[in-house]
């Protein structure tokens, strides 16, 4: 029969392991998507950049409001 401390340490040892596997996944998932996720971050970023540089311009603001955005 086992002693309650073995069965904690049992516990404890399975959850830090599934803490780390879970780690690493996230990890190979990171190191495969980050290519497709800089682009997504970059292609935002760049719209809306330029979306806001629109609306610095005087005569873009007007044509803007004049079609309602």
């Amino acid at each position: 029969m086992s002693s309650p401390a073995s069965g904690i340490s049992t516990l404890v040892n399975d959850f830090v392991s599934g803490i780390v596997s879970l780690l690493d996944a996230f990890a190979q998932a990171l190191s495969t998507y980050a290519p497709t996720i800089v682009e997504i971050v970059v292609g935002v970023g760049l719209v809306a950049g330029i979306g806001y540089a629109m609306t610095r311009i005087p005569f873009i603001r007007r044509f803007l409001g004049w079609i309602g955005l």
